[in-house]
């Protein structure tokens, strides 16, 4: 709170630090208010005067600098690079940034190319920028907030059955790829946090995921949220397979990652060539996490431990990825109303 009352008068007087456009450290005091409110309010008047130089790109420099400690480095980079598109607004001091330009912005995005889904993307980094803006110097403008999101295709995600990813494991010959390839359809772990795995993370009932392989920064980093440092519960012949494998590296050690492949093509250019060469139905190696998601679900597993499985952030994440899933499952409620 910056906002007190003076006992002695029986007003109101503000007093707050800031920063100005240049970004050199102020003190404002004001006092002589009737009540809070209108202290308040004057406050947010005169930060919103004082700051409204600040270029647009000063201002995105101070969020990243906030983020820089706050957010994984993956994440970071994820909005750096959508932040690119933000360029046309660099020489744009904030208050010159209105909803009518934001939409030129946008049109002149598509106009180049740029998919609906990336424009935004990049409007939400906007928006963010704004919005911590607002809470350092205590102001309230932030012109996307009246800005609707373009309209998006939601592609039907790929998946393989069991049946079909037996298939596709006929034509792997690499014993390394193999098992690489069934940890991720029978756990759903992230294609990260398989290449984070080391010999001391596999259990014979569960798979430790404690961190993951950043192999941008060619580093073990942390897993994506709080909720992905996680335990996944395995079947018994999967650990035998896995055990069955470690037995074949050199000079096993319990800090030895389980795949020393620190790049992001390793599996999925095998994938590729395979699916292209014996006319198999192509998805990506993170659909694989999608097909255990769906494998589940479709055999009656609880929403909620899907979601723990997949260590997503909230339930909501997995409700809204897999609710397709349940658009067809109407009748099975009048068949069970029907037994009653």
């Amino acid at each position: 709170m910056t906002q007190y009352k003076d006992t002695t008068t029986n007003t109101w007087y503000c007093k707050f630090r800031y920063k100005d456009y240049k970004g050199e450290s102020k003190q404002k005091f004001k006092r002589g208010f009737k009540t809070k409110r209108e202290a308040k309010e004057w406050e947010i008047n005169y930060l919103n005067e004082n700051i409204k130089n600040m270029y647009v790109l000063d201002a995105i420099e101070e969020y990243f600098a906030y983020i820089s400690t706050r957010l994984r480095e993956n994440t970071i980079q994820n909005k750096k690079w959508y932040a690119k598109n933000l360029s046309l607004l660099h020489g744009l001091t904030i208050n010159q940034v209105t909803p009518k330009i934001i939409l030129f912005w946008q049109e002149d995005l598509s106009k180049n190319g740029k998919a609906n889904k990336t424009i935004n993307q990049s409007t939400n980094i906007l928006y963010s920028v704004f919005n911590h803006n607002n809470k350092i110097y205590n102001t309230i403008y932030n012109p996307v907030k009246t800005i609707s999101k373009l309209p998006t295709e939601t592609k039907e995600k790929q998946v393989w059955t069991k049946e079909y990813f037996d298939k596709f494991l006929d034509y792997v010959t690499d014993p390394e790829k193999i098992i690489a390839y069934k940890i991720l359809f029978y756990t759903g772990i992230r294609y990260g946090e398989l290449l984070g795995l080391t010999i001391e993370d596999i259990y014979d009932t569960y798979i430790d995921i404690n961190k993951a392989y950043n192999y941008r920064q060619k580093r073990m980093d942390k897993t994506k949220n709080q909720q992905s440092v996680r335990k996944v519960l395995i079947p018994s012949w999967l650990y035998k397979e896995i055990m069955s494998y470690i037995d074949t590296l050199y000079k096993p050690n319990k800090k030895m990652q389980l795949f020393s492949h620190p790049t992001n093509t390793w599996l999925q250019t095998n994938l590729m060539k395979i699916c292209k060469d014996n006319n198999l139905k192509h998805i990506r190696v993170h659909d694989l996490r999608h097909s255990h998601a769906t494998m589940l679900i479709n055999n009656g597993i609880d929403i909620m431990i899907v979601s723990k499985r997949l260590g997503h952030k909230n339930i909501s994440t997995t409700i809204n990825t897999y609710a397709h899933l349940y658009e067809t499952r109407h009748q099975e409620v009048i068949d069970f109303l029907e037994k009653l």
